[in-house]
């Protein structure tokens, strides 16, 4: 089954962190930029950009009221300030299930072409209970629309997706349906979305959360593939080469029972990022971050310098061999919730500083573009009971 994010504290907030000129980390602050909160409960899960004024976050808000609905959230950035911008929520408000209606990733083709793909739960056609189907939305300029997307079965899911042009469209999730959890890949071909066959592990469940691309036949997905046994969780790499998915062997942690991918960044066709985490008892209580490299022939495990009790990298972006970032989050002994940012200099991963907000911030998506870095993710405050208020952050060069 999918292993959510994980949520620490009762009020979500959206968080968004950018830096304003690539320099080095030692030149580097990140800083906060003020984002829209719609209400009490905000996620924002990914990010993509086209420009410096042209930015998109999607994920979801949970309303005080009536009762609770999970709605898809979208904002923008039009280099000035962040704006919520209406998107469909098919999601039935009586589902039984709290996931109704997340948007989990975003990828920007132009100005006028964005797509965000999640799920949605309703009604089963069948009746007695209720479904969860793929949710496919698209920006055309002016507004979001729902598109028709397949689903294997009445439980799937999709968590990226990744545009190579208007007509070369990637998404990837989960089928919860099969007999076993199986992995689910999603293609556009300019008129359509289609289902394209994706390879399983024998005998072991399987999901795919993130999808990059190099070209139209340099294309890398990542995930995690699980068992009853231990190892419980290890690294799941597929490639698409043009014509074909399939597995790529992936190094892990035999010491750690938990080993999971959550983003990719794929730079050239000799230098591809997959961030994640491994855990060795899958409690919570220990963590560390994942970080595997591409080099053109085999993938190879880099160490990450992130430390604490519990640690967690979400994604990963970047511009050049040698200067790419990671965020994500970690949890103390103290129990508090602190982000986490990292950045690759060409030769190491080194923690870069983030700014606290004064309360939990946790980062689970970030982008690159005309010289910036933007990580969103949330946060959350208490003054006297727990309160929202917004958040987003910047970096700028000194």
């Amino acid at each position: 089954m999918h292993l959510e994010k994980k949520q620490f504290c009762v009020v979500l907030l959206t968080a968004i962190l950018s830096v304003a000129r690539f320099a080095t980390a030692a030149n580097s602050v990140w800083v906060v930029v003020p984002s829209a909160n719609p209400d009490a409960q905000n996620v924002l899960q990914a990010v993509s950009g086209g420009s410096s004024s042209d930015i998109w976050a999607v994920g979801y808000v949970i309303n005080s009221e009536p009762s609770g609905d999970q709605l898809t959230l979208a904002e923008h950035w039009d280099g000035t300030s962040w704006t919520v911008f209406p998107t469909p929520s098919p999601g039935n408000s009586e589902c039984a299930q709290l996931w109704q209606n997340p948007l989990n990733s975003v990828a920007e083709v132009s100005t006028d072409n964005v797509w965000a793909v999640g799920f949605y739960c309703g009604p089963s056609e069948a009746g007695g209970g209720n479904e969860q189907l793929t949710l496919i939305e698209q920006w055309n300029g002016s507004e979001w629309n729902v598109v028709t997307s397949p689903n294997p079965s009445s439980y799937a899911g999709l968590y990226g997706v990744a545009a190579v042009s208007a007509r070369d469209v990637w998404a990837v999730g989960q089928n919860y349906g099969s007999t076993e959890p199986s992995t689910l890949i999603e293609h556009w071909n300019g008129a359509k979305w289609s289902i394209v066959p994706s390879p399983n592990p024998a005998g072991r469940t399987a999901y795919l959360g993130a999808v990059s691309a190099v070209s139209a036949t340099d294309i890398w997905a990542v995930g995690y593939s699980g068992a009853s046994t231990a190892p419980y969780l290890i690294p799941l790499i597929e490639h698409y080469n043009g014509s074909t998915w399939s597995i790529v062997s992936s190094p892990y942690v035999p010491s750690s029972r938990f080993n999971q991918l959550n983003g990719v960044m794929a730079i050239s066709a000799n230098d591809v990022w997959a961030v994640g985490y491994q855990n060795e008892n899958g409690n919570g209580q220990d963590g560390q971050g994942l970080i595997e490299h591409w080099n053109g022939t085999k993938w190879n495990l880099v160490n990450s310098p992130v430390v604490g009790d519990v640690a967690y990298l979400y994604s990963i972006t970047g511009t050049s061999s040698t200067n790419a970032w990671a965020v994500g989050y970690l949890q103390n002994s103290e129990l508090d919730v602190l982000p986490i940012i990292e950045q690759w200099n060409g030769r190491v991963w080194k923690v870069v500083t983030s700014p606290d907000p004064g309360g939990a911030a946790q980062f689970f998506g970030a982008t690159t573009t005309q010289g910036q870095a933007w990580a969103v993710g949330t946060y959350s405050i208490q003054i006297g009971s727990w309160v929202n208020d917004p958040l987003t952050l910047t970096i700028e060069s000194n």
